[in-house]
Parts: C-alpha cells; structure tokens; sequence
C-alpha cells in the first residue's frame, strides 16, 4: 500500500531527517496499521518528495496567508519551521481552524515559533466548537474573518490544505473576496471518503459490483470493482495497482487507457489534461466504476 503524506519538519532538518504526521483515522485502512503496528525500528520505504504545494518564489508572494484545518496545518509547520531557522525570508500569517481547543495539532510549538520571530510569523486558532472560556475567534475561516486579520489581501498569496469540506466552504469565501485564482495554492486532499454524497454520482450504482478487466504488459486479470470504491482501491485489493502519489487525481501518475465502460470522475477531482479526456485516459486513484470495465494499466 502506498499514501501521500505532508511533510511536516523542515526542508533544513534534511538530510538524516523527514517527519510526516500522521492522525489515526476511524476506519482508515493504513492510518489505523500505521498506529497499531508500527513502533521504533519499523522499515518504512518512501518516494519523493512530491507535488506543488510549497513556497515558489517565481510563483509566489512573499506574504503569504495560511488556510489550515485540522491536520491540514501539517505543510504550514514545515514552513513555519523553516522561517523560524532563518532559512525562509516570508511573512506568513497562520489561521488555523480547529474543532475543539484541546484538540489543536502543533499547539505549544507553533506559539512558541510565533513569538521567536513575531515580525515573520503570526497564528490565530479559530475554534468552531468553543469552551466557555474561550476568548478567540470562534466558527469558521470566513471571508470576514480573513479581511479582519489579513487586511489588505492585494498582492498576497493564499495557501489552503484542510478537508474536503473545507475547501469547498473557502472557494465560496474567496469568492466573496473578489481573490483571482492565481493567487491560491491548494494542497491535494487525497481520495474522497463518500463519493456516493458527490453531485451527479448516479444512485442506481450504489452497493454493486462490477467485474473489472485488467491488461499489464502481456498479463490478463478480472477482478471486483465497487462502485463506492475507486479504481485504485479495487487494484490494490487485488495486489496489482500501479504506482500512485497524490490520490487525488491530480497528478497522473496512475493514469491508465479505459478501453470499455463507464467510470464517474468527479469535477473537483478530474486533473486529466484535455486530450486524454478525449482519448480515454483515467486516473484510477479518482475514477469509480458505473459498470463492466476494461483497462490497461502501466
């Protein structure tokens, strides 16, 4: 098995040292291996590093706004982190969203990163289910939230990694916000967990399975496809999925040639370029099965 993982030490803590982070997850296939088998010493094999989500000075302003939510504050670490050693010359502002106030990942450390260089580095938590003690901000990273801690939002870029949910409740905020694309970075938010809920998944497909035809070099499979699974999950039971980074859909790197059937991409997750759309290439990793398929995989 394989999944994609922030990092969330600091690009200076390399080399002899990578930290990922990773919060136990009810039901979750590997979260839950990881908590109850791995201990000191465990080998763990690892690629990449991976992906976009990262400050690019050709790319990026060097004011940069922070939308994390829960355990999507994993990359902001890492950054932070970097600024604090005097290795990153940003200004970063940090609103991070959390459900309960004694629930806040990197809590202590990232107060005690904000006040070793507070000109650099600011972190506001906004909890949206408060004690009665709580003075901060309370509810959800809102359009007005953001216009009253970052004020003047021209010429800044905006960073967001959190869940689904979120990222859905902040393009309606920058919406609101008049932002223009170019100025937001979204980290990739991996496989959705009910793609029976997503607009336009047809609910006549839901509970079956389909037969799927794999093709690999000269090898020939059929194995079972759920539609409420994705293609890679069905592969990877199989013990014959093709390599994967992003789980998102994102990054192409599961891509395979539909021969025959119907598989349902959601919108948000079709990182296909325009002429494998038309060819008939999927990402596996965010593509569900409406029926019988054949595929060839890498």
């Amino acid at each position: 098995m394989s999944r994609p993982y922030s990092i969330s030490s600091a690009p200076s803590d390399w080399p002899g040292f990578m930290e990922l982070t990773v919060r136990r997850k009810a039901r979750g296939f590997v979260s839950e291996h990881i908590w109850r088998q791995w201990e000191v010493g465990s080998l763990v094999e690892a690629s990449g590093p991976h992906g976009n989500f990262y400050f690019e000075p050709l790319r990026d302003s060097r004011q940069i706004v922070a939308i994390a939510g829960g355990s999507g504050v994993t990359p902001f670490r890492s950054i932070i982190r970097e600024i604090a050693a005097g290795k990153l010359d940003l200004e970063l502002l940090l609103l991070y969203g959390s459900r309960f106030a004694d629930s806040i990942i990197f809590a202590a450390e990232l107060e005690a990163l904000a006040a070793k260089a507070p000109q650099k580095i600011r972190v506001v938590h906004v909890i949206s289910d408060p004690p009665a003690d709580w003075s901060g901000p309370k509810g959800f990273i809102d359009a007005a939230l953001i216009r009253e801690y970052a004020s003047d939002l021209s010429g800044k870029s905006f960073f967001v990694c959190g869940p689904p949910e979120m990222y859905r409740f902040m393009q309606e905020q920058f919406a609101r916000l008049g932002l223009p694309r170019r100025q937001v970075r979204w980290e990739v938010a991996g496989a959705v967990e009910d793609i029976a809920s997503a607009p336009g998944f047809p609910a006549e497909v839901r509970g079956r399975i389909f037969q799927l035809h794999l093709r690999r070099r000269d090898a020939e499979y059929t194995i079972p496809a759920a539609a409420e699974e994705s293609l890679l999950t069905a592969l990877e039971r199989a013990g014959l999925a093709p390599d994967s980074q992003c789980r998102s859909g994102e990054c192409g790197f599961c891509r395979s040639l539909l021969t025959a059937g119907e598989v349902y991409v959601r919108p948000e997750s079709d990182g296909r370029r325009a002429a494998d759309r038309r060819l008939g290439f999927i990402h596996p990793c965010a593509s569900y099965p409406l029926s019988d398929l054949s595929l060839t995989t890498p």
